[in-house]
């Protein structure tokens, strides 16, 4: 008989598996473009064009889409979402997602988007459970904690000797696998091969544990040593988490204790926020106690125009500053030449003669207009023609005065 449902233990073999394991690629939501599938206004599915769809006419129990046609009823913003309440989508910094845990932020809507943003975690590294751990991909990843998801909340992470059984190499003790081969933990790596509980009960349906016993000698105390291990050749989770701690600023990356610098790398938010700035898990910034900055892209839109008109008011003032200059240099110029030595000589000099005047003017007469230069001619003509009269008004005045003298004597 050919089977059409899973069996009620695989089922809650499932459901363990998940809430255990939380893998990401099947709890995360596929896209839409994945699904090939005819799209029409009432299969429940928000197509392109359209604005919601609740599905056919006779089932559709949404008050905010009008189901005939697929898009919002007047004066709607939203049909779902968790910033969607009434139809309309809720104001900026709005609620909508708690934090988790103290790795985890709270997120908020954005005044324009029905949907909540992606959820963002504490950065990296960041320190979690008063020092235990460091937090990582929004967890706190300790021992004791990891011990608890393996069996059951009564375990605990057992004694550092337990660990000395990943110098071993194999199935029971190692660090790394390459291929088939069990690859030995070194000795600051022991806290990142496989983990070592004590106490609990076995929860996974996956696997089995198994409990080896060391005995200290002088104490007469037996330490117990539970590991976890599968049926099948899947991933092993009975090795210990990424992100866990395993020393001062160090925690396990690839089976390899390492700095927290080498395993994430940071970015500065100090100057992005006002107060309490920290870093998120994808080397974002957030802004704790809801010191979310409202409008940032708008903020920095804004400071880019201020600087960039700053920057052209100072340019056009150096412009000007440059025109003023060279305008006056050649003011300089033109002075110099109407005060040139060679006119100063004219002036002092007591045996200037009319003849070297004329000569100038000559030289002066080539950028006038040719009537100026006709009349200004006209005019030194006149000029010699009145020279030459005077001096003959003078020399004939001067041979009246010998004849007369001549006279008298």
């Amino acid at each position: 008989i050919p089977g059409i449902k899973f069996s009620k233990c695989s089922q809650t073999q499932y459901q363990q598996y998940l809430k255990d394991q939380k893998p990401a690629c099947i709890l995360n939501n596929p896209l839409p473009t994945y699904f090939t599938d005819y799209s029409f206004c009432g299969n429940k599915k928000v197509d392109e064009g359209e604005e919601c769809d609740c599905g056919p006419v006779q089932e559709c129990t949404n008050p905010c889409c009008d189901a005939h046609r697929c898009v919002l009823k007047p004066g709607f913003t939203c049909v779902e979402g968790e910033c969607c309440e009434s139809c309309q989508i809720k104001t900026k910094g709005a609620l909508c997602r708690l934090a988790k845990n103290e790795c985890d932020f709270p997120e908020v809507c954005t005044g324009y988007s029905p949907k909540c943003p992606k959820d963002k975690f504490q950065a990296n590294g960041f320190p979690c459970k008063n020092g235990e751990g460091y937090c990582f991909m929004g967890q706190c990843p300790t021992l004791d904690g990891q011990c608890s998801e393996l069996f059951t909340d009564g375990a605990q992470d057992s004694h550092s000797l337990c660990y000395k059984m990943n110098k071993k190499g194999n199935r029971f003790g190692y660090c790394k696998k390459r291929g088939n081969t069990f690859v030995p933990c070194e000795e600051k790596d022991l806290k990142c091969g496989k983990i070592f509980c004590t106490g609990g009960q076995r929860s996974l349906p996956l696997g089995e544990d198994k409990t080896f016993n060391f005995k200290k000698q002088k104490q007469n105390v037996t330490i117990k040593c539970k590991a976890m291990f599968l049926y099948n050749n899947s991933r092993d989770i009975g090795l210990v988490n990424s992100g866990t701690k395993c020393g001062e600023g160090m925690v396990c990356s690839n089976g390899e204790c390492v700095k927290i610098e080498k395993a994430y790398s940071s970015t500065s938010c100090s100057s992005q926020c006002d107060d309490n700035a920290v870093d998120d898990h994808e080397q974002g910034c957030q802004c704790e106690d809801g010191l979310i900055i409202a409008g940032w892209g708008e903020t920095l839109n804004l400071t880019s125009v201020s600087i960039m008109a700053v920057v052209l008011v100072m340019v056009i003032i150096g412009v000007g500053l440059v025109v003023l200059l060279v305008r006056y240099q050649k003011c300089i110029k033109i002075k110099q030449v109407q005060n040139s030595p060679r006119e100063m000589q004219g002036v002092e000099n007591k045996v200037y003669l009319p003849d070297e005047h004329h000569t100038r003017s000559e030289s002066v007469l080539t950028d006038i207009h040719p009537l100026q230069r006709s009349t200004l001619a006209m005019t030194t003509e006149h000029q010699n023609l009145d020279v030459l009269k005077l001096e003959s008004y003078l020399l004939k005045r001067e041979n009246c005065s010998q004849k007369e003298h001549k006279v008298a004597t």
